[in-house]
């Protein structure tokens, strides 16, 4: 069997991010799954994001970035682009041919969103229609606050490219951000609670393996029906970390073990509010396997 180049997997991956996409942006559009037997696990932990009433709202975060374009003459101004430097010629000739009558240029764009969270999104797509919920999807880059209030939400994304993330997580022990010192994405904690921080560290083993870790937070809903609404943020340390905490959080063997360290600790069932560090180990951003690391439960105002 003939072995795949790097630039061929890229484009693999980059077809299945694009038929993600299609179906995870498909923004108004409402979904209801085929009926299925529930787990009485997973329901119990989704709690009313998984009800036939849901009324889930589906935000996954949109980031900033620089799109390599080649054109034979400056593109309008109202395409807010720069003439690429020196380095990105030299890398864009490794993929592509660059005529001598064009030059590229870098797009400024807004509107995507990482291959992890248009996957993670996908998961959490499912597992809610599954059980005959209802859900819109947005990015994000469309979405209110008020558009929480007295409604259940999943939140996806990374507090840098997603500042609805930055300011809920900042509720938490738990908290996602990048290490300037060691120049790496990170998870640390808890800032709270009788336990020792620690720090949750990205770490790359050869070209694509990649070892993570993902947040799971669950907060009460907002606005005055607060506890009647769940609110579920899938956050992380790497692209490849939505898709694992989607994962965790839909397995009932996972949830079946997280709810037994609820019990060892006094509470009858899932707590209002907590957290949890998944690791999770990936080929490039596609998850491989997934583990529990640490929960910390969430004493909120």
């Amino acid at each position: 069997m003939p072995t795949r180049s790097p630039a061929s997997r890229k484009w693999v991956l980059g077809l299945l991010a694009a038929a993600c996409l299609a179906t995870a942006f498909a923004a108004g559009i409402w979904t209801r799954g085929i009926a299925t037997q529930p787990d009485r696990i997973v329901a119990e932990a989704w709690g009313p994001l998984l009800q036939a009433d849901g009324n889930v709202l589906l935000s996954v975060a949109s980031h900033n970035h620089m799109q390599v374009r080649a054109r034979t003459r400056q593109p309008d101004p109202a395409e807010s682009s720069v003439e690429a430097p020196a380095q990105v010629n030299d890398w864009y000739r490794k993929y592509f041919q660059l005529r001598s009558d064009q030059k590229l240029y870098l797009m400024f764009v807004d509107t995507s969103t990482r291959f992890g969270d248009a996957i993670g999104a996908s998961e959490v797509f499912q597992t809610i229609a599954k059980f005959r919920g209802s859900s819109q999807i947005f990015p994000e880059r469309v979405v209110t606050e008020a558009m929480f209030r007295n409604r259940n939400v999943v939140l996806i994304g990374m507090p840098e490219n997603s500042p609805i993330a930055d300011r809920l997580l900042a509720r938490g022990g738990f908290q996602v951000g990048f290490d300037e010192a060691i120049h790496k994405e990170t998870i640390i904690g808890p800032l709270r609670g009788p336990g020792a921080a620690r720090t949750y560290v990205t770490k790359r083993n050869g070209s694509d393996l990649v070892e993570s870790h993902a947040l799971v937070t669950v907060l009460p809903g907002e606005g005055d029906g607060g506890s009647l609404h769940r609110m579920l943020i899938l956050s992380g340390s790497h692209s490849s970390c939505t898709i694992g905490a989607a994962e965790f959080f839909s397995s009932a063997s996972h949830l079946r073990e997280l709810l037994e360290r609820f019990r060892r600790e006094g509470y009858a069932g899932f707590p209002s509010a907590y957290q949890v560090v998944v690791g999770c180990t990936a080929d490039s951003v596609l998850p491989l396997s997934v583990q529990y690391e640490s929960h910390l439960v969430l004493k909120l105002p």
